[in-house]
């Protein structure tokens, strides 16, 4: 399981995607938060250096298995740098449904198949 969430290969699901957006950002923004508040600076670059920097990753790893997932390239994780249209593409990747049916990066996370459809 660690493995997967480090990794960027693969495709995660809208509902997995924003599960993992909230417990990487969220759960250590409440950790720097009241370590902010013992006045410990010490305990501050502890954190980020142990929870931040993952955390980071981690939420790399989501977007580009996201992008994945209706059959983006990893590269076009780099849009989200860009200022304004980072906006459309995260709307998109929390909007947009998956591919249906296995893609170049993998299965449907959903389990279904093209072939569903037509029928």
């Amino acid at each position: 399981m660690m493995r997967r969430i480090f990794s960027f290969r693969g495709r995660l699901r809208r509902s997995q995607y924003l599960l993992t957006l909230v417990c990487a950002n969220i759960v250590p923004g409440i950790l720097f938060a009241l370590a902010a508040l013992t006045d410990l600076p010490w305990l501050m670059v502890l954190l980020f250096i142990l929870l931040y920097v993952p955390c980071l990753w981690v939420t790399i790893a989501a977007g580009v298995k996201r992008l994945h997932d209706f059959g983006q390239h990893s590269i076009t994780w780099l849009y989200l740098l860009i200022p304004l249209f980072n906006v459309y593409w995260g709307l998109l990747m929390l909007l947009k449904d998956s591919d249906v049916g296995p893609n170049r990066y993998g299965n449907d996370p959903k389990g279904r198949f093209a072939g569903e459809l037509t029928q």
